[in-house]
């Protein structure tokens, strides 16, 4: 055990025995297991895993969304001084002023999600000014007059749609609705603007419309696959917390009495090379030997049944009287019990062994074999002062001063 082991040990009188829980119901496990065994395209989550799968993703979706906001205002802004070269006067005015729309409607999108004004509807922040961007670009291509520059415009507002569908993690429905969104206004524009040919617009409206088909197909496999390793990453995550859980009950086997459900002489050894090396805070450092008095009389007069329910009682008792997180109880043996006290002088580890003495009495539990007719315990206590901490000799004193205790006639705490 490390040093920084025996300080989370000072910190929590249970430590050794508390397991890790398992964050997912038991029945994700062979849910998880039968969907990986789905192809691909049929892969369809159920609603407990979509909900955790969405606020798994939610994070890193709002980031790259507001990312992706910032970047299409900024491309925008910058594709706008094209525009002085190609227009002038009232014209450029215009066509800037629908630019500028654009960029604002995107800003505000951006500022929203960061500051999460919009809960579970995100879907709409970007919805809302995709569809701004291919009205303006519309708008604009009729404004400027010109089939060439109407035809950019539109492409470019498709481009953005694109890169909508294909790299923010929106849920299908919605990237559905974004494109049909699109494909609608997109032929509106085109066969409502005038010039050019019917066959050609007709030509250039169905490359639109395929390639958005073929980016909705990309995006559904897409977003099957991203399903698919989010399973196959909750199904690791289960097997590891199966194993850790795993791990901690071996330790709570190795370090627990299970009759007392307190630590046991296997952890109080481990924990004993790091004592000498502990820091300066843990002293002056007291041990309190706790040894129940004429036990073995309990246990023949009373049988091993009744003295197993005496340990745990005394057990119990003395642990309610723990300072806190910071003192470790330990049965130490058969009916011994070692109480580690840092930071506790002679004086305070007296006043502490005389409270918990009085507690095991009051507990009034019949013991035949004893001169009080009553479980009492006897108390030795020990303290050094100074490093390094000799944790041996600590315990040769506590048990002298525990035999003093029994010699001087018992149920009470001696140096």
């Amino acid at each position: 055990m490390t040093q920084a082991d025996f300080d989370t040990a000072l910190h929590s009188q249970t430590a050794p025995h508390r397991l890790p829980r398992q964050k997912h119901p038991a029945h994700f496990k062979p849910l998880i297991e039968g969907l990986l065994r789905t192809r691909v395209r049929d892969l369809k989550l159920p609603p407990e895993l979509a909900t955790l799968y969405k606020a798994r993703s939610l994070k890193i979706s709002r980031a790259i969304m507001i990312s992706w906001c910032l970047w299409v205002a900024a491309i925008n802004v910058f594709a706008g001084l094209f525009d002085l070269f190609d227009m002038t006067g009232t014209t450029l005015m215009i066509v800037l002023g629908f630019r500028g729309l654009v960029s604002v409607s995107f800003l505000l999108s951006a500022s929203l999600l960061k500051r999460d004004l919009l809960a579970r509807r995100e879907h709409y922040l970007i919805i809302i000014p995709s569809v701004v961007c291919v009205i303006s670009a519309g708008l604009a291509g009729r404004v400027s007059g010109q089939q060439d520059i109407a035809g950019g415009y539109i492409i470019s507002a498709l481009l953005v749609i694109y890169s909508a569908v294909m790299f923010i993690n929106i849920d299908f429905r919605y990237g559905k609705l974004l494109a049909i969104l699109s494909i609608i206004l997109v032929a509106g524009f085109m066969f409502t603007t005038p010039g050019g040919e019917f066959p050609a617009k007709l030509q250039r409206f169905s490359l639109y419309g395929a390639a958005m088909v073929g980016l909705l197909v990309a995006h559904r496999i897409q977003l099957h696959f991203q399903h698919r390793l989010f399973l196959i990453t909750l199904r690791d995550e289960m097997a590891a917390a199966e194993a850790a859980n795993a791990h901690a009950e071996l330790s709570n086997i190795a370090y627990i009495d299970r009759l007392t459900d307190i630590p046991n002489r296997r952890y109080f050894d481990e924990i004993c090379a790091t004592l000498s090396k502990t820091t300066q805070n843990l002293l002056p450092l007291s041990i309190c030997m706790i040894d129940i008095d004429k036990f073995k009389n309990l246990n023949d007069s009373t049988g091993h049944l009744q003295g197993d329910h005496c340990l745990r009682m005394v057990a119990n008792e003395i642990r309610a009287h723990l300072r806190g997180k910071t003192d470790i109880l330990i049965r130490f043996g058969g009916d011994e019990f070692l109480l580690l006290l840092p930071g506790t002088d002679t004086a305070h580890a007296t006043d502490i062994a005389d409270r918990m003495r009085t507690a095991i009495a009051a507990l009034q539990l019949e013991n035949p074999g004893s001169p009080f007719g009553i479980i009492t315990a006897s108390i030795g206590i020990a303290t050094q002062h100074s490093q390094p901490v000799k944790i041996s000799q600590l315990i040769e004193q506590a048990d002298t001063a525990l035999y003093r205790a029994k010699s001087t006639g018992r149920n009470r705490a001696c140096q």
